[in-house]
This record gives structure tokens, sequence and C-alpha cells, in this order.
């Protein structure tokens, strides 16, 4: 009984402690046990007492156990066992939660001979260790796969060609590997014990101010990664060009960095590459800033790329006004050739845009501040493409074709306009009206073509020269351009013969010969007011008829025709007034 008195305190201790505390007496029969092993026995303690170890837990394999108890009172000294149950042959306490969770229950039961005064006990403590086995277990996965992972990280090493070093900033030792030191033409055992002095020595003079103003950001935790590129010298003498990164992989308790690790990577064939292609780049920007053509290249939203001096000669624009227009065509006075203004949807980067191809010979004039005649551009226009098939620039090409434009308007005005009076001719007359009757039909607008004769012409000629009769035939037609709309045409058929072409006078024939009439009337009255030439006065006057017109029903041949026989029939007519002193 005495040795259950003290036991008393133990078992009480044992089961704040989570252990298994059991006596068992000299016929190996249970004569005590604690709280927490009957809880795992899942019976209470009364049911236990008296009870052997087969009976108290029939589902436990108690051999070895019992073999230990033997051991522990023939030697007088305690044992130990370890055991690694299976859930499926329940250990002496059973963890049902464990089991469902199919782990692995590791036990210590530790067997020790007590007595006095001719008792005998044994004392058998159960710890279950699993936790422990298992933290054990995992610290040895994480070695194992830190150790796959320096492996896999040397592989990469390996594979990609870089060197890599480790910087012990409180030493200034510097671990490198044997790829870091081949870099640079030497073998590792030829370097011995490296420094960071020895970093110092290779990296270019030029680029050690800016890698070291780098390295400290790092290592005073202002910038998380080390990230630079710089000039090493190979043994031959010969620089290299290096891409390092790096990062602190220790600090100390207040935060001041120990150790910095990082890789070096072979760089000289892509920087070499740059140069070279910075070097092409800049001879061909030379070249196209010196080309007699003008040269724009603007990305797709817009943005300039380039720019050569020609193109900003032929816009009249500086490069400045060039780099910061967002769309060029909105600095610029641009005409087409027929005299409409080009808008900026038509502009040939954005007919480029829209329709994704190549824009030929577009002709168009600028009317430059500093110039009283505007140049004349031919653009041709393309799209430049990525991989995708996308359009991500617009390449244009402005040659001033101002000389040779001049040239066709001076053929053409040779052509088609009549020299002494600079009023389109027969032939330009016939193309215009055959314009005019398409839009007649398109609108469904009267027009009306007007035939005029100078009365009395050959007696200016005879009596005050040629000369004369020239200015009387200049002014004619300078007076019928001052009476008429922009848009109608004057033009001059030969001789004393002028023709008017009136356009939109309204969709009935009343209201059109209204109108013609009107006009008609303007004609004769600015025609009838005297010509002066010096000393000379002419009274003028002039025959007209014309013929009205809707759509394309009648020819420009057969317009001429009636209109001329309207004139006639009204000179007639005037003729007869004459003759009764009807008319002046």
């Amino acid at each position: 009984m005495l040795e259950r008195t003290r036991l008393a305190w133990p078992a009480g201790l044992a089961d704040r402690l989570h252990l298994g505390l059991m006596l068992l007496d000299g016929e190996d029969r249970i004569e005590m046990v604690n709280q927490w092993l009957s809880q795992r026995a899942q019976r209470p303690v009364a049911e236990l007492i008296g009870l052997t170890l087969t009976e108290a837990f029939p589902t436990m394999r108690a051999g070895r156990l019992l073999a230990a108890v033997q051991a522990s009172r023939g030697q007088g000294m305690a044992s130990m066992l370890s055991s690694s149950l299976n859930p499926t042959s329940l250990p002496l306490f059973a963890d049902t939660a464990a089991a469902e969770r199919g782990e692995r229950l590791h036990q210590l039961i530790r067997v020790a001979p007590i007595g006095g005064k001719g008792e005998r006990f044994t004392l058998i403590e159960i710890t279950d260790v699993s936790a422990a086995v298992a933290k054990e277990r995992a610290l040895r996965r994480e070695q194992q796969a830190l150790a796959a992972q320096r492996q896999r990280l040397h592989n990469v090493l390996d594979a990609t060609g870089a060197g890599a070093w480790e910087w012990d900033l409180r030493t200034g030792l510097l671990e490198i590997n044997e790829r870091w030191a081949d870099m640079f033409g030497y073998r590792l055992d030829e370097l011995g014990e490296t420094r960071i002095e020895l970093w110092r020595r290779l990296i270019h003079p030029d680029d050690l101010a800016a890698s070291e103003a780098a390295t400290a950001q790092v290592i005073q935790d202002e910038k998380a990664e080390y990230d630079q590129e710089f000039r090493m010298r190979h043994r031959s003498g010969d620089w290299v060009w290096i891409h390092s990164r790096a990062r602190v992989v220790q600090r100390d308790d207040s935060g001041a960095a120990l150790r910095l690790a990082g890789t070096h990577l072979d760089v000289t064939r892509r920087k070499t590459a740059e140069a070279e292609r910075h070097a092409a780049e800049q001879r061909f920007r030379h070249l196209m800033s010196h080309l007699p053509v003008g040269v724009i290249v603007r990305k797709a939203d817009g943005e300039l790329i380039f720019a050569n001096q020609t193109a900003c000669a032929n816009l009249g624009v500086s490069a400045d006004q060039v780099v910061s227009s967002e769309r060029l065509d909105r600095v610029l006075r641009c005409r087409l050739p027929d005299g409409s203004l080009l808008s900026s949807s038509a502009f040939p980067r954005e007919e480029v845009l829209r329709t994704g191809a190549p824009l030929r010979n577009f002709l168009f004039s600028v009317q430059q501040h500093s110039a009283d005649a505007p140049i004349w551009l031919n653009c041709d226009a393309f799209p430049i493409f990525d991989a995708e098939g996308r359009i991500t620039e617009v390449a244009m090409g402005l040659t001033d074709v101002s000389a040779l434009k001049h040239s066709e308007d001076r053929v053409r005005q040779l052509a088609f306009i009549d020299s002494l009076t600079g009023l389109p001719n027969r032939r330009l007359l016939i193309e215009l009206l055959d314009k005019a009757v398409l839009r007649s039909q398109r609108h469904q607008q009267f027009g009306a073509l007007l035939f005029l004769d100078l009365n009395h012409f050959k007696f200016v000629n005879d009596n005050y020269g040629h000369a004369v009769g020239d200015q009387l035939l200049v002014e004619v037609a300078r007076r019928l351009r001052a009476r008429l709309r922009d848009t109608d045409t004057v033009a001059r058929l030969g001789g004393d013969e002028f023709v008017v072409n009136l356009e939109g006078l309204g969709a009935s024939a009343e209201e059109a010969q209204s109108a013609v009439q009107a006009v008609a009337d303007k004609l004769r009255q600015t025609l009838g007011e005297d010509f002066v030439f010096g000393p000379i006065r002419h009274r003028g006057s002039a025959s007209i008829g014309w013929t009205l017109y809707l759509g394309a029903g009648r020819d420009t041949d057969s317009l001429l025709r009636d209109a001329d026989a309207a004139m006639y029939a009204a000179k007639r007519a005037e003729r007869a007034l004459r003759a009764r002193g009807q008319l002046a």
C-alpha cells in the first residue's frame, strides 16, 4: 500500500502530461492504472483493476510487453520498448481518429520493477511519440526535398551555362562555381580562396560604380533584387559582358544583410548583336535623313517613329511639329487635285489602316505658310504587320512632284485652256459638260447650255485692229466670270463665240426656264455696257440662245447644236426688231 500511495501523485501528474501509467502486481495483474490510460482502453479504472493485460486490452499483442516485464524482474532493472503498431492491430491504447486517418502510432514503453518489504510490482509507462516521429520524418523529407532542389538548381545552372556565386559580407569571402571561373578563362582550383576583391579587379572601371550602387540598395533592403549588366575582363584581356542577378539570402535578427547570392550569365553575343544592330540603325537613319524622298513612319496609334528632313521640308513643318502632332494631317492644309480639301479620314495613313493594303501614287498638295504656290506631293504608303498579321506601323514615302505637276498643268492649259482669255476651250468644255449631264441625272436637277455670240465683233477688228479685238475678248471673259457662280462654267469656243453652262436650276422646266432667262438678262446687260480701250469706246452687245437638259438623255454635241440654233434664232429675231425700229 505504501507503493500505491507513492504512485498516486505520479499518476495524477501523468494524466496532466498525457502519459499512460500502470502498476502490475506479482501475478501481472493490474494493481493501479491512471485515468489517461483507462480512457484509451475505453473502460473505467475500477473495471481494469485486477485484470491481466490480455483481459484489460484484448486486442493488444502483449507478448513483447509481457516478455519485457519478466525480463525487468529477472534483471532487477528497467527496460525500454519502442513500438510502431499498425492501426489495424490496435496498440495498447487505441486512437480511433488516427486510425481513421491511416496514421501509424509510435509508442515508447518503459518497464521498471519496484517493490519493498517483500512486495513485487512492475511499473509500466507508455508515451505516445507519434508526433515526434512524424516531425522527424517531415524534417527528413524536407532535407531530401532541399537536396533535390539543390540538385535541380545545379542542373539548371549547368544547362543555362550560368555561373553561381555567394558573398559572405562578414568575411568578404566569395564562393564561386566552376562555370563562374571558366567564364573568365580560369579553373576553379587556380583561383584558390576567392574574395570580393577579385570581382572588383575584374569588373570594367566604368561599370564599377553603378554596380556597387545597385548592390548597396539590395543590401540596405531598398531593392529586393540586384539586376545589372556590366563588363568583366577575361584572362585573354578581352571584355566579357555579364548579366548578374542576386538577392540577400541571409540577414541577422536586426535585418542586416549577411550573405548575398546570385548568378552570372555571359551575354556577350547579345550585347555584340545589339551594338551591331544599333550601328546599322544609325547608318540607316543617316541614309534615310539624306534621301531626296520624304519618309514618315508612324505606329498604328499615331505615335511617330521616324521622319526624315526631306519629309519635314516637303510638308513645310518643323521636326517638333511632326513629333507632337497626333495626326500630321491636322496641322496641314492639304488639297486633292480637284481642289477639294483632303479630309482626315482620307489621309494616306488612315486609308492604309482602314483597308490594310498599300496605297500607290496618291497625289495631293500642301499649302506651306511661306510659299505662294502649293507643294505637290506623290505619296506611296504601305502597312507593316507583326507576326499575328496586325498592322503595327504605316510607312509613307513623299516625293515632291511640283515641277512635274506644273509642267502637266501647263500642258493641260495648252490643250484645254484658251490661251487668250484663260477660259476652257471646246475640248475641255465637252469634258466638263459630260460630267454636268451626269450630275443632272443623279440629282434630277435641270441644267442649261447658253450660246453667246458677240455682235459687231468684225467691225472692231476691221476698224480698230486685232489687238483691240483681243482686248475686247479678254474683257468679255472677265465680265462673264464676274456675273456667274463658281459652280457655273464659261468657255470660249473660238472667235467671238462663248458658251455658259448652268447647273442646279430646279426640278421643273418652268423653274429652270425662269432661272436661265434671269441669267441671260444679266449677261446681256453686262455685255451691253461700253468697252473702253484708251480713246476707243465701243458699245457692245451679244445674241444669246439656250437649251435645257435633264439627265443623260442628250449628248453634248446635240446640246451644243441646239444652243447654237437657239442663238441664231435670237440673232434673227433681234435683226427683225431692229429693222422695225423696235430694238436699238
